[in-house]
């Protein structure tokens, strides 16, 4: 089975490339994807590289501020926020005062209601490119030791969200993954991201189309590697 990093184009086949450069010169006048996508030869190339994407693996970029030994040791694992915030108290509440961890609960308690549970409990969130890096999207995660459920109420509070800060190390997590198990909200999401990879290769300027991908099972230390920044 191969792997196909949709950042870099690595794994996906050279006859898919050699398409995508009969397409430079609509790449090279558009600035969104969207623009040219109808055009046959596009979005044949898009549909064909979501099926092949489709039948093997892609790879998924999961930005986290955490403790490499344990992502090396136990992977990534999907859990509720009220087992990601317990375990958070439970480890490194000895670095907070008893005020601070009565705010932390409170700000926790008024934050996290059923909606939100409901939509970040037992996921696990990926991108499939890096440009989150250089807009600003995983500047928190990077930022915030222990993920949107730990930090996301608490980076306004002085000396709480400096903790925050010191623990940990920001990095990427690399995690092969099945695209049958992930989760997207995109039409023909792989062919779409890789085709858009492409065109920025010809158009700097141009838009990169990334999206959110939910996964609801864990990734194994042996399908991730850990790129530290």
């Amino acid at each position: 089975m191969i792997t196909v990093n949709l950042h870099d184009l690595t794994g996906l086949p050279a006859t898919f490339i050699k398409g995508l450069h009969s397409c430079n010169s609509h790449f090279r006048d558009a600035e969104f994807l969207e623009n040219i996508r109808e055009i046959p030869a596009v979005l044949s190339l898009i549909k064909d590289i979501d099926e092949f994407c489709s039948q093997n693996q892609v790879i998924g970029f999961h930005y986290t501020r955490a403790i490499p030994e344990d992502l090396l040791t136990q992977g990534l694992q999907p859990r509720s926020g009220d087992q990601i915030r317990q375990q958070f108290l439970s480890r490194w509440g000895h670095k907070f005062g008893p005020d601070e961890i009565d705010t932390i609960k409170s700000a926790w308690a008024s934050y996290f209601d059923k909606s939100m549970r409901r939509s970040r409990d037992n996921v696990l969130r990926f991108n499939f490119t890096k440009t989150a890096l250089s807009d600003g999207g995983a500047e928190w995660l990077l930022k915030y030791y222990g993920g949107e459920q730990v930090y996301f109420c608490l980076i306004n509070l002085p000396g709480i969200d400096e903790v925050l800060t010191s623990i940990g190390t920001p990095l990427i997590v690399k995690c092969e993954l099945n695209p049958s198990d992930v989760s997207t909200y995109i039409d023909c999401p792989w062919g779409s991201i890789a085709v858009s990879s492409f065109h920025r290769r010809i158009n700097p300027e141009a838009d990169q189309v990334d999206q959110d991908g939910l996964l609801d099972g864990g990734v194994s230390p042996d399908r991730l590697e850990l790129i530290i920044l």
